[in-house]
Formats: C-alpha cells, structure tokens, sequence
C-alpha cells in the first residue's frame, strides 16, 4: 500500500508541475537590435528582409496576408518592401509590378498614444493589387514601423480601375488587430495583449 500511495503522489506531483510549466510558458520573443516584441500568434516567420526588418506569413491559406516589423532611427521608406513582396510571385523574367504611392490610405481607428502617421502603397502586375500599407510609431526616439501587405484578389479590370485611380480602398481586420497587438508589445501601452482596431469607421491618413 504504501509503495502505491508513494506512486500516486508522485504522479500527482509531476502533472502539478507540468501544470505550472504550461501555465508560465510563454510565446516566441522576437528582436530587431534592442527592440524586443512577441512573435505573431497566427503568423510564421519568413527570412528577415534585412538587420532592421521582420517578416511574416499568415498560417491562414484562405488570408495570405503578410506583415512586418522595422526598426530604425532612418526615415522609412518600403521599396525593399515592395521588392520583398514581389518574390512572392512567379513573375516571367522581363516582367514586374507596377507601384504607385496611395493617395488618401484608409486604415481603422487605432487607439494608441503613441504618434504616428501611415503611408501606402498599390502594386499592380497582371491580375494582382497589392496592397503594402505601413504605420508609422513614434517611440522613444525610434521610428517602429508595423506593416502588413494584403492582395486584392485576381480581377483584373477592377483592379486596373484601381491601380490607376491610387487612392486608399479599404482596410483589412486582421492586418490592423496585429498591428496594434505588435504595437502593443513593445511598448506595454495597456495591461491586455491582445489589442483590435476600431471597426466603426475608416480613417484617411
């Protein structure tokens, strides 16, 4: 009896542990220089496009929705970005997206002390818009830029009709939530980590 008592305790006592051990798990910490910030939950993690930015892949096929990090004291700019980006497609050789600054980008209401301002991209190849939209973080002296790219779908006279028109279109629940959660991480703003994006209304940047 008591070798059997002696065996139940201990089993009780390692899943009591392995219970603790979850329960302080916590998720993957990524780093850009001195920056730190919690990996995306929902994301993988694709090959850095460079020593200052991240880059990330939606788990979700049915949502190919990429997002980014970058952190540097230099003003941004998102052509390596948009080069980035077009190695996603398997474009003929002579080929390659057309780009062209979004007038008036449309984003969701994002909560957030911190100052900030959001530029735009449309990139057009064949069927494809591509839209590569970047917030701007003024943080204790560093530009934090937390992006995402989101593609449009494959219509091409719609999406012509777009390109050429350059003005902002819409904006994407998902991309926006992660980027105010990402945000959020770096700078412990507010006690929840998980952060969403108002979806009342579009704002023009």
């Amino acid at each position: 009896m008591r070798i059997k008592f002696v065996s139940a305790f201990a089993a009780a006592v390692i899943v009591f542990l392995t219970s603790i051990t979850i329960l302080g798990q916590k998720g993957a910490v990524c780093k850009i220089g001195t920056t730190t910030f919690d990996c995306p939950a929902g994301f993988l993690k694709l090959p850095d496009v460079d020593a200052t930015t991240r880059l990330f892949q939606s788990k979700d096929k049915d949502n190919p929705l990429k997002l980014f990090v970058t952190v540097s004291a230099d003003d941004f700019v998102d052509s390596v970005l948009r080069q980035t980006h077009e190695r996603s497609y398997s474009i003929p050789a002579g080929e390659r997206f057309e780009w062209k600054t979004v007038t008036n980008p449309l984003t969701m209401d994002v909560e957030t002390k911190y100052k900030h301002r959001v530029i735009a991209s449309l990139g057009f190849w064949n069927k494809h818009l591509l839209e590569l939209k970047s917030f701007i973080f003024s943080v204790k002296g560093k530009n934090i830029v937390i992006g995402y790219s989101h593609d449009w779908g494959e219509q091409p006279q719609a999406n012509a009709r777009l390109f050429e028109k350059g003005e902002g279109i819409g904006d994407t629940a998902v991309g926006c939530n992660a980027v105010v959660t990402l945000l959020n991480s770096i700078t412990k703003e507010f006690k929840e980590k998980r952060r969403y994006c108002s979806m009342s209304t579009f704002t023009s940047q």
